[in-house]
């Protein structure tokens, strides 16, 4: 184990992923609307000036899987998404992100989601509805409302099916959904019932396990496809 150390330039940090190809890059967004790209084994100190999306935190972050020159962030409350582009060859002095375009607004946005082929980018928030964008022309190609009884506070694509997604309610629901199907919510692949709000969901990486995460302690793992639950 490595002893902890904060990060210069980190300060305030709401939001953060790693780069799916380079390990020691990571994407931080933070509680002022801006996002930087940090080398963790850099320690520099004095770290690359960071680009200002919004005045809003930002609160969904996501690196392509296969363009990895390319990020997408998302704020709060209005929910601007902006398509980044990364430029790992940038200046020391200077920022390594620019703003390339931007996608249709998804108000009271928590949490967005590319799919493992970059084809498709799900946005969820504080509301009963969903988005789904064409994530290389930022186009919605479909917003879905009524899918929860509740605010889908994070959706998330599983890994190696470019089609399946899970999305996590406070309605103490976590719901399996199918691209090829309609997304209705009597026609969900699956209810999983928590007993409780749902904050987190994720699939592990060979797909095989969901993990929903709750309030305070509420942490459970359902077997994939079974659906059953898991110590």
């Amino acid at each position: 184990h490595y002893p902890p150390r904060v990060l210069a330039g980190s300060l305030e940090a709401r939001q953060f992923e790693f780069h799916p190809a380079l390990e020691d890059v990571v994407l931080i967004g933070n509680k002022k609307g801006c996002v930087r790209v940090l080398d963790v084994e850099a320690e520099e100190e004095c770290p690359r000036p960071a680009l200002e999306l919004d005045s809003c935190p930002v609160l969904g972050l996501v690196w392509m899987q296969h363009h990895t020159q390319t990020a997408i962030a998302g704020t709060a409350s209005n929910g601007k998404i902006t398509f980044l582009r990364y430029d790992p060859n940038a200046g020391p002095w200077d920022c390594s992100l620019e703003a390339v375009h931007k996608a249709e607004e998804f108000p009271s946005l928590t949490s967005l989601s590319a799919n493992c082929t970059d084809d498709f980018l799900l946005a969820t928030g504080l509301s009963l509805s969903l988005s789904i964008y064409d994530a290389r022309t930022g186009q919605v190609t479909q917003r879905v409302h009524g899918v929860h009884d509740h605010f889908i506070n994070t959706g998330r694509f599983c890994n190696g099916t470019p089609h399946i997604f899970a999305t996590a309610s406070f309605d103490h629901t976590c719901r399996i959904w199918d691209l090829r199907q309609p997304l209705v919510k009597e026609r969900c692949v699956r209810t999983l019932n928590t007993d409780g709000r749902n904050v987190m969901c994720i699939f592990s990486s060979d797909d095989r396990r969901l993990l929903c995460s709750g309030v305070d302690t509420r942490l459970l793992q359902f077997e994939v496809p079974s659906w059953r639950r898991t110590p």
